[in-house]
Order: C-alpha cells, then sequence, then structure tokens
C-alpha cells in the first residue's frame, strides 16, 4: 500500500525536480526519509528473492528492480544514494576480506572504529563544516544572491550551530529531545527561513549530531560502542567462522547494509521515525543473534526475575500507557486549539490550551508552549496579568523562543516594567537579529524616553520595511535636529 501511494503521487508529480519530489510520501512523512526506509527493506527483498521459488522469485525480483530501486532513483534522495553506494562498496571489501588469509584482532577493531568516531565527529567534521560555510560565502555575488546562498549552505549552518550546542554542554548535553528548544539559544543568524518566513527547526539533520548534542559525549560514546562493536564483532564472526554458503551472504548483506543506512543517516534524521528503527532493529537483532552464535565468548544471558518485580514491570508499563494517553489528548486538543485560533474564537483557544496540558505535554510539535497560545489569547482580551502570567510560564518552558520573549516583554510594558520589557526584547533580537518586531517596540521604548538618538540607531538594525517603521522613522527624523542643535 506505501508503495502503491508513492508510484501514485510519482504518477501525478508536476515534475521530477527536487521540490514536487517532496509531495511523494507515506507514513515516513516526505520523499528522503521514505528513501531511506526503502534502502533499510533492500536487504530483506534479497534474502526473499534467494530463499523463494517460482512466481514469488519472480514477484521479489519485480519488486527490487522495478519498484524499490526505480523509486530509489526517482526519488533523487542524494543521502540515500550515497548509503547504497557505501552498502555495496562494504559488500565488496567484507568479500574480499573473507578470501584473504589476514585476520583483525576483534577488540583492537572495536577500539580503532570508536577512537575514529571521535576524532572525526569531534575534531575534523567541525572544521569541514567551517570551511564549507566559508566557501560558500565567498561565491556570495551581490545581497540578491543572498538568501539562495543561506539556503543551499542551510544543513552546514544547522550542524554548525549543533556544535556550537555541544561545546555549551559537551559531557552531558542538551537532554535527550531538547535540542529544538536549546537551539536559538546560537541564534537564527544565517538560517533565512527560520528568522524570515517563521520556519521552525526540529532536528540537525544529521542523525549522530542529533545525539552528539543531546546526550553530550556520554550518551554519544554509548551508542558509538554499541554500533562498532555489534558490527566489528559481526565482521569478525563472518571471518573466522565455518558458515554455511546461504548464513554467509545472508551475515555479509545485512553486515552491509548498516554502515550505508548510517550514512544515509549523517544527512537525514531516520531515528525518530519509529518504522525505521523497527526494521533497523530486526535487522541489528538478526546480527546480535549469529555474534552470540559463532563467538564462544559472546553469549546471551538469560534473566530470571522474581514474582515481585512483576509488579514493578506492571508499574512501568501503566507509567508508559498514561504517558502516551496523555501525549495523544494533548495533540488531539493542541489540533482544536488552532482551529480555534484560525477562527479568533479566544475563548475557545484557552479552553483547548488548558485542556491540551500535562505533565508530559507542553510544547506543541514546533517547540512552542501552550502557555503562548493562551497568553495571546488573554491579551487580545486584554487581560494582561492573565497574560504575562502565562507568558511566564511559556518562558520556563522554552527561555529562547523568539515569539515568547518579544511577547513576555509587551506584557511587561503593559504592567509598567519598562526595564525588565526591554531586556526580553533585547534578547529575542540576539536570537533572531532579522526579526524586527522586538527591534521596534525597543526604538517605542527610546521614543517614549525622548532618546530619539538610540530610537535612530535601533531603526538602522531593522532587515524589513514596514508602516510602522516608517511612521517611526519620520517621528525621530522631526525630532533629531533640534537634539543635535
Amino acid at each position: 500500500l506505501e508503495l502503491a501511494m508513492a508510484i501514485y503521487q510519482l504518477l501525478h508529480a508536476p515534475s521530477f525536480q527536487k521540490e514536487s519530489l517532496y509531495s511523494v510520501y507515506g507514513m515516513n512523512s516526505h520523499k528522503n526519509l521514505f528513501s531511506s526506509f526503502i534502502l533499510l527493506q533492500l536487504p530483506f527483498l534479497i534474502l526473499c528473492f534467494k530463499k523463494l521459488n517460482g512466481n514469488w522469485k519472480l514477484f521479489s525480483m519485480l519488486n527490487i528492480i522495478l519498484i524499490y530501486l526505480g523509486l530509489l532513483a526517482l526519488l533523487q534522495t542524494k543521502a540515500v544514494w550515497i548509503g547504497c553506494g557505501m552498502s555495496l562498496v562494504t559488500f565488496l571489501l567484507i568479500f574480499i576480506y573473507k578470501k584473504i588469509k589476514f585476520t583483525l584482532n576483534l577488540k583492537v577493531s572495536i577500539a580503532t572504529l570508536v577512537i575514529l568516531a571521535n576524532v572525526f565527529f569531534i575534531f575534523i567534521l567541525p572544521s569541514l563544516i567551517e570551511r564549507g560555510i566559508d566557501f560558500n560565502l565567498s561565491q556570495l555575488k551581490d545581497q540578491s544572491d543572498q538568501q539562495k546562498r543561506e539556503l543551499d549552505q542551510e544543513r552546514l549552518v544547522l550542524w554548525d550551530k549543533t556544535y556550537s550546542m555541544y561545546k555549551n554542554h559537551p559531557l552531558m548535553g542538551v537532554g535527550a529531545g531538547n535540542w529544538q528548544v536549546h537551539f536559538p539559544n546560537v541564534t537564527l543568524k544565517g538560517l533565512w527561513r527560520a528568522e524570515d518566513l517563521n520556519y521552525t527547526f526540529q532536528r540537525p539533520h544529521n542523525d549522530m549530531l542529533w545525539v552528539l548534542s543531546e546526550t553530550g559525549l556520554i550518551g554519544f560514546n554509548l551508542c558509538v560502542v554499541f554500533i562498532c562493536s555489534l558490527w566489528a564483532s559481526l565482521i569478525h564472526v563472518i571471518k573466522t567462522s565455518s558458515l554455511s554458503k546461504e548464513e554467509n551472504f545472508e551475515l555479509i548483506l545485512f553486515a552491509a547494509i548498516i554502515p550505508g543506512f548510517f550514512t544515509a543517516a549523517f544527512f537525514d534524521f531516520p531515528k525518530e521515525r519509529i518504522e525505521h528503527m523497527v526494521w533497523l532493529s530486526l535487522i541489528l537483532g538478526f546480527c546480535f543473534h549469529a555474534v552470540c552464535k559463532h563467538l564462544p565468548v559472546i553469549r546471551s544471558r538469560e534473566f530470571n526475575l522474581k514474582p515481585k518485580y512483576n509488579y514493578l514491570g506492571m508499574a512501568l508499563c501503566t507509567f508508559i500507557l498514561a504517558c502516551g494517553i496523555y501525549r495523544y489528548l494533548g495533540e488531539y486538543h493542541t489540533r482544536k486549539m488552532y482551529d480555534h485560533k484560525a477562527q479568533k474564537d479566544l475563548a475557545g483557544v484557552i479552553t483547548e490550551g488548558n485542556k491540551a496540558l500535562s505533565f508530559v505535554y507542553q510544547l506543541d510539535p514546533t517547540s512552542l508552549p501552550i502557555k503562548w497560545y493562551t497568553g495571546n489569547a488573554y491579551a487580545l482580551q486584554n487581560a494582561f496579568e492573565l497574560s504575562q502570567r502565562d507568558f511566564i510560564e511559556a518562558l520556563n518552558k522554552n527561555p529562547y523562543n523568539r515569539n515568547v520573549l518579544n511577547d513576555l516583554a509587551s506584557s511587561y510594558i503593559y504592567t509598567s516594567n519598562e526595564d525588565l520589557a526591554f531586556n526580553y526584547y533585547k534578547e529575542s533580537s540576539r536570537i533572531s537579529p532579522r526579526f524586527d518586531d522586538p527591534k521596534l517596540n525597543m526604538t517605542a521604548i527610546f521614543i517614549r524616553k525622548k532618546n530619539y538618538k538610540a530610537a535612530d540607531s535601533c531603526l538602522k538594525t531593522l532587515f524589513h520595511d514596514s508602516e510602522r517603521r516608517n511612521n517611526y522613522q519620520k517621528l525621530v527624523n522631526a525630532f533629531l535636529p533640534n537634539q543635535n542643535h
């Protein structure tokens, strides 16, 4: 069904250009994730082709050639193309390594892979990213070309800012699931779509950098050690164990697909998709079974839990179920809150927003706190104290969102705390230099204080024309000559 849907969407795409192909999606969101999903399924289709007979064998071959490989070509996902190439090269290298007499020491192999991964991600990749950004900027011909250049290097900028987050929290990271909350703290400068079009980035488009920034060196190395240990052990089994031709081919196939998948994940974010994790877990589980079967030093262990621990397991499952239900209800009421907001039903926004809140659900999918929506609804009702209360709670949930900071500052204006308001406006403009609202609000404060020179300087930092900007500039220009005199 998923494949049929993709083919149907391809046939109705206006063209096979990059932007048109992003309309090809299913449960995987868009073409990039759909392509990596196909990549994970390829080894199973290849095994079906080898094991099945008759019409099923022909059907498997048609799936591989006409559907899977055809879709991978048509979807134009370069990350998955590179991943496929990596899998093919790995398959050939393992096959050659199997034939030669030389055998690598398993412990040395694991240690080498872990060290290489750390050296690459901690030392080499950051400098490569900086050089890539500098090169792209050096190709900037004129100001009109800037937006295109910024869009071209958007992923590099995301990676560079993710490293800035890691440097601020190198050991433990910013916490699992907190990337999109902490990301604006390293500023949105250089991300034109985030600043001017209000795009929200939810991940850095690189799964290993995502792990590094959220869990720090500890979590990153736990992940790297697990992957490298399993993969190196599998290669050792292929090299040293007496395997049947069928089992040998299966292990080489799975050993080849693992680096191919993680190569694709270097440019995308399959980690957040449960269907990717299910297929990857099946592959890793098969590999782990083979390692336990053929390496005498590694054995799976059985744990016999006492009956009293069953109650602990039941309590844990109940808690997980409750979290899932509350999150579902949160998303359901958030969807209804959006509808009320579109209809300008302020009371409905407040009611549905409060229903959405729970101990596991405080932010919407774009990382905006639910309390920001209810705070704005209260502000439009002129209930400024209630609005300020909700904005303060919103700031506690996401202290680096430019809209939360700007609107909290405005609430302090209405409650006569101008100095605190100015500080929040300043922080909002630091996070997003191209966001003009806080700068216009600071200009209004300067004008009220009759500091027209500072107001004029603030207006000169704006990036966009607007009626409000023009009105302020006319007012400032009228007073500047007298002040200068």
